[in-house]
């Protein structure tokens, strides 16, 4: 299991111990911060994010993690059968929504498909 405890903060620069472990300290009455992690691949952004879900669940918070190329087939599915309200409110009570891989997804590709329904 992926916990702040066994992650190298040595290999994210501008990540310190101290924001982690504020983040996942947050009392059960707080929603957890917002947090956008980017570097190359193997730096550690899933093993945060993991571990800052772990915290989160511990907590008390309910917490939702997925790819953004799962996110957007969930989308786009939800869409063609005409369901997308009830899945973005399913979303939407998710205390903690943890979406990895963001750079895989164009948004390009977003518009195009109109997956997130912003033609709309």
């Amino acid at each position: 299991m992926k916990s702040l405890d066994t992650f190298d903060f040595t290999v994210i620069p501008g990540l310190t111990r101290w924001w982690c472990s504020s983040s996942s300290e947050a009392s059960s009455h707080s929603v957890p911060r917002e947090m956008i992690a980017l570097g190359n691949s193997g730096a550690g952004k899933t093993h945060v994010a993991l571990a800052l879900g772990l915290a989160a669940c511990q907590k008390g918070f309910s917490v939702a993690f997925t790819t953004a190329a799962a996110l957007v087939h969930q989308l786009m599915e939800a869409r063609d059968e005409k369901r997308r309200l009830k899945l973005q409110r399913e979303l939407q009570a998710v205390k903690l929504l943890i979406v990895d891989e963001l750079g895989y997804v164009s948004l390009v590709m977003l518009l195009h498909h109109d997956a997130v329904g912003w033609s709309r």
